[in-house]
């Protein structure tokens, strides 16, 4: 899913936006309104952000572990 993204703006790019992404949801999640207020709605809109969460994780991890590897110094690129 990120991989285009990858292709076309880099590795370290992508990187950045994958944790700015999560810093930006993790801040609507502590916006969103209690049970109290808005009812059932405060779980969906939780569950959405969770899930938009779960894929910057994703395009996160996997870019992170490539850009690590392709950065290691060649006697240690098995040792990642």
């Amino acid at each position: 899913m990120v991989g285009h993204f990858v292709d076309v703006n880099g590795r370290k790019s992508v990187l950045y936006i994958s944790v700015l992404g999560m810093v930006l949801i993790s801040f609507v999640i502590c916006l969103i309104p209690s049970f109290n207020h808005i009812g059932i709605y405060a779980a969906v809109l939780l569950l959405l952000c969770r899930m938009i969460q779960g894929l910057f994780i994703a395009g996160e991890f996997v870019t992170a572990i490539a850009y690590i590897t392709e950065c290691a110094a060649k006697d240690k690129k098995g040792d990642f």
